[in-house]
């Protein structure tokens, strides 16, 4: 039973986080492919990481509160439940996902 109640919870999560994307401007969209593409890159986690806390120094705004939340929810997503929220961002916004693909593939090939 607690299974169906985490699935459920990352299911909400991840709808919540694709309806903050369809809202957000292009700039903030970008930003945020900035970001994701440091997630999925193992070598910039500790830069993400070490970004996203530096934003508790100002107030932050609340795409910034929404960018935090996604990180903590980010961390507890599988594989399978990460490749289909950018499957599903794909579907919201086709150019910034492909933005996102080049910068993950310029990370790779600087390593």
């Amino acid at each position: 039973m607690a299974a169906c109640t985490e699935k459920k919870s990352t299911d909400e999560e991840l709808r919540v986080v694709l309806s903050w994307f369809s809202c957000w401007t292009e700039h903030q969209k970008y930003e945020f492919m900035d970001i994701l593409a440091n997630k999925v890159t193992p070598n910039k986690l500790s830069s993400l990481n070490d970004a996203l806390e530096s934003l508790s120094l100002a107030s932050p705004d609340v795409f910034h509160c929404q960018l935090r939340m996604f990180n903590k929810w980010f961390l507890q997503w599988t594989d399978q439940q990460r490749n289909l929220f950018v499957n599903r961002l794909e579907e919201i916004d086709y150019q910034s996902v492909q933005y996102f693909y080049e910068k993950v593939s310029q990370t790779a090939q600087q390593e």
